[in-house]
């Protein structure tokens, strides 16, 4: 879980002993049996923050380990219990009615400029989500089966309207659905009759040579005339 507060920004996980990505930090003994999280951070101050506000509640502070090359270099482990006390004390401390104020006043116009950038790429995230759904369907929609175009076989392609269609009155319309797809009908549309086969047409003789110079010198394009200029000013 992502939380963000005045006192700094958070990540949480649930740490899973026996998953290879947590061997390198030292895990407790006691979190084989009881579920621990990870609780990380970008900036070292926030971690800080939150060890001082878990000193209060709980008399001694996590130890606070820095990764190099991690998306998270500050990490700190404590029961899932513990952190969800924290959760509960940063409540209960929430004594502010704008929350981009109280970012101010406590870490500065920077902190307030980086989580109103947040802000500004989920503002309107109904909307988004929304859109992205729907060009998601429209990419991966998936194949039409026989079943969807049953209602437009069986009303002869026009949803009731059968009387002016020539081919309403096809007697496979009502019953072999199958026949007609393999024909290539698929609604809208009666089948396209299929192409006749015609035999390949007998090559002509060759064009004489100077048949085809000729048409390549009439093909080629003429020089325009030049435009016949008056006055003083195209002398």
């Amino acid at each position: 879980m992502w939380v963000f507060t005045p006192r700094g920004f958070f990540s949480a996980t649930l740490i899973e002993p026996n998953n290879p990505s947590y061997t390198e930090l030292p895990l407790p003994p006691e979190a084989a049996t009881v579920p621990h999280v990870m609780v990380r951070a970008r900036v070292y101050g926030d971690l800080n923050e939150l060890s001082s506000l878990y000193r209060r509640e709980y008399g001694a502070e996590p130890p606070i380990y820095a990764l190099k090359g991690h998306d998270y270099p500050y990490r700190a482990i404590m029961p899932r219990s513990h952190w969800a006390q924290m959760m509960v004390l940063l409540v209960e401390r929430i004594d502010y009615s704008n929350f981009k104020n109280a970012v101010t006043r406590r870490q500065g116009n920077e902190r307030h400029d980086l989580y109103m950038k947040i802000w500004s790429v989920m503002y309107g995230a109904e909307v988004k989500l929304e859109r992205a759904k729907e060009a998601f369907k429209r990419r991966f929609r998936p194949e039409p089966t026989l079943r969807d175009y049953e209602p437009v076989l069986r009303s002869g392609g026009n949803y009731g309207h059968q009387e002016s269609l020539p081919w309403a009155n096809d007697p496979r319309s009502d019953g072999d659905l199958q026949a007609l797809c393999e024909e290539g009908w698929y609604g809208d549309d009666p089948p396209e009759p299929k192409p006749e086969v015609m035999d390949p047409p007998v090559p002509g003789p060759d064009p004489d040579l100077d048949d085809v110079l000729g048409w390549m010198q009439r093909s080629r394009p003429t020089k325009p005339v030049p435009r016949r200029r008056r006055g003083k000013h195209y002398r």
